[in-house]
C-alpha cells in the first residue's frame, strides 16, 4: 500500500507531465511524437474502436442485417451507383420536376426506397432508439433520407395535389441544389478507405500549423503590397496591379503566390518605369513567399500526414491483435473465470500463432516469458491477471516502447516505495530481535541466579 507521501510524489509526477503535455499543445507546429504518445496512450488504456453495433439489440433480424458486412458493402455500392447516377441525372435530365423521363423517374424511386429501406434495418437495430443520436453516422444519414424523401415523394405527391400537370406552386428547380447534397453520403466510404481517412485526419492534426503559416503569408503578403503600392501605384501600365493596397495583395496572391500567368505579370513590371527596382522586389517577394512559405508548408503537413499514418497503422495493428488474443484466451480459459493465471499464461505464450502476433507488435515473446513473474507473483503470492491488463502487460513490453522522463520518474518512485517497505520490515525485525534477545538476557540472568543458589545450598550439604 503505498504511503500519502508516495501519493503526492505520483500526483507532482501526474501535474508536471499534464503541464509537458500542454506546453506541447500550445507549440506551434504539430509534434510527431506527441502525436504517436496520444496513440500509445489509447491503446495503453485498452480501449476499442467505436463499433455502433454497442447500441444495437443483442439478437433479432435487424441487428443480424445492420451488422452483415454484406448488407454494408451492398450499400457503399449503390452509394457509389448513386453518385454515378447524379452526373447522368444532370446532363440528361433537363425537363423540370414532375416532367421527368420515366427512367429518370424510376431511379429515383428506387434509389430512394434503398436508403429508406437501410435506414429502417439500422434504426431497427437500436435496442434504445433515442441512442441513434449518439452515432454522428446515423444522425448524417438520417438527414440526407429524409430530404431524399421529401425531394422524391412529399414533392411528387404536393404537385399532384396542386393539380395543373403535376406543376409545383413554387420554383421546383432550386430543388437541384439541395441535391448536391446527396453527394455527401460518398463521406461513408471513407470508412472503407483508411489511407483516405489518414489524409483527412493528419489535415486535421496540422490545422494549427497550417493557420500559424497563412497567417504569416498574409503578414508577408500585406508588408510587400504596402511597398508595390508606394512604388508602383502611380506607374504607367501598373495600375491594374498595384492602383490600392486590397488590389495590390490580391496581384501578389494570384500572379506570385499562386504563380498563375506570372511572366505576364513579372513582364508588365519590367517593361515598366518602375522596372529596375520592381523586378528586384518581386523576385525577393517570390523566393520568400512561394519558394520558402509554401514548401514549408508543404513539409509540414507531409511530416504530419507520415506521423498520422504510422500511428494508424500501429493502432490498426494493436487493435488486430487484441481480437486474435481474446479468442486464443477464450479458448484456454479452462475454468472459465474470465482470468489469466500463470499456467493459462504458460499455456498461451507457447502457442506459435500467439508468438506471430507478439512479434507483430514488437514484443519478444522470449523475453515476455521471462517477464511473466514480475506480472502474476506479488511478494511469491500468485494472483491473476483480467484480459485488459494482460494487453498492458503487452503494450509495456514493447521494444520499440521508449524511456521518458516520466517512465523514469514512476520506476523511481516504485523503487523508493519497494525499499521503504523493506526498511519498515528490517526495522520491524531488528525490533523484534532485540526484544527477543532482551528477553532471552534476563532469563538467562534469572537461570545463571538459580544455578548460584543450587551450587550454594549443595556447599552447604557437605560435612
Amino acid at each position: 500500500m503505498s504511503t500519502p507521501k508516495s501519493r503526492q510524489d505520483e500526483a507532482a509526477v501526474d501535474a508536471e507531465w499534464d503541464k509537458i503535455k500542454t506546453n506541447q499543445a500550445c507549440s506551434m507546429f504539430v509534434d510527431k511524437e506527441a502525436i504517436k504518445m496520444k496513440v500509445r496512450s489509447t491503446l495503453d488504456q485498452g480501449s476499442q474502436a467505436y463499433d455502433v453495433a454497442m447500441y444495437y439489440h443483442e439478437t433479432g433480424w435487424a441487428r443480424t442485417l445492420a451488422t452483415d458486412w454484406r448488407f454494408e458493402n451492398t450499400t457503399l455500392a449503390v452509394i457509389s451507383i448513386n453518385a454515378m447516377y447524379m452526373a447522368l441525372d444532370t446532363d440528361w435530365n433537363k425537363a423540370s420536376t414532375g416532367k421527368v423521363q420515366a427512367g429518370f423517374v424510376v431511379m429515383e424511386q428506387l434509389f430512394c426506397i434503398y436508403f429508406t429501406y437501410e435506414w429502417i434495418v439500422r434504426f431497427c437495430a437500436f435496442k434504445n432508439k433515442l441512442d441513434g443520436r449518439k452515432d454522428a453516422w446515423f444522425v448524417f444519414d438520417s438527414i440526407l433520407v429524409f430530404m431524399m424523401v421529401f425531394e422524391t415523394w412529399f414533392l411528387a405527391i404536393l404537385a399532384a395535389i396542386s393539380g395543373g400537370g403535376g406543376e409545383l406552386p413554387f420554383p421546383a428547380h432550386l430543388l437541384r441544389i439541395f441535391r448536391l447534397l446527396r453527394l455527401s453520403r460518398l463521406m461513408r466510404m471513407l470508412r472503407s478507405l483508411p489511407e483516405l481517412m489518414i489524409l483527412i485526419k493528419g489535415m486535421v492534426a496540422a490545422t494549427s500549423a497550417v493557420f500559424w503559416v497563412t497567417c504569416l503569408q498574409v503578414l508577408i503578403t500585406y508588408v510587400f503590397a504596402i511597398l508595390f503600392t508606394q512604388l508602383c501605384g502611380n506607374v504607367e501600365g501598373l495600375e491594374p496591379f498595384f492602383k490600392n493596397i486590397p488590389l495590390s495583395m490580391w496581384s501578389l496572391f494570384i500572379y506570385a503566390t499562386c504563380l498563375d500567368n506570372l511572366a505576364d505579370f513579372m513582364n508588365a513590371i519590367r517593361i515598366s518605369d518602375a522596372g529596375w527596382y520592381g523586378v528586384p522586389f518581386a523576385m525577393l517577394f517570390i523566393a520568400v513567399a512561394t519558394l520558402t512559405i509554401m514548401n514549408m508548408l508543404i513539409g509540414v503537413l507531409c511530416d504530419v500526414v507520415s506521423a498520422v499514418a504510422q500511428s494508424e497503422r500501429e493502432e490498426t495493428r494493436f487493435l488486430d491483435v487484441r481480437d486474435r488474443m481474446s479468442v486464443v484466451m477464450n479458448e484456454l480459459d479452462s475454468n472459465k473465470d474470465n482470468l489469466i493465471s500463470y499456467d493459462e499464461f504458460k499455456s498461451i505464450i507457447n502457442r506459435n500463432d500467439v508468438k506471430r502476433l507478439l512479434k507483430q507488435v514488437d514484443v519478444d515473446p522470449d523475453g515476455f516469458m521471462d517477464f511473466g513473474e514480475l506480472y502474476f507473483f506479488d511478494d511469491e503470492v500468485e494472483k491473476k491477471l483480467q484480459f485488459d491488463d494482460f494487453m498492458d502487460m503487452i503494450m509495456d513490453l514493447r521494444e520499440n516502447n521508449q524511456a521518458t522522463v516520466k517512465s523514469l520518474l514512476n520506476m523511481w518512485l516504485k523503487v523508493k516505495t519497494k525499499l521503504k517497505m523493506n526498511t519498515d520490515e528490517v526495522n520491524e525485525l531488528c525490533a523484534a530481535s532485540e526484544s527477543t534477545r532482551t528477553e532471552f538476557d534476563e532469563k538467562f540472568m534469572r537461570i545463571q541466579s538459580q544455578v548460584h543458589d543450587v551450587l550454594g545450598g549443595l556447599q552447604k550439604l557437605k560435612p
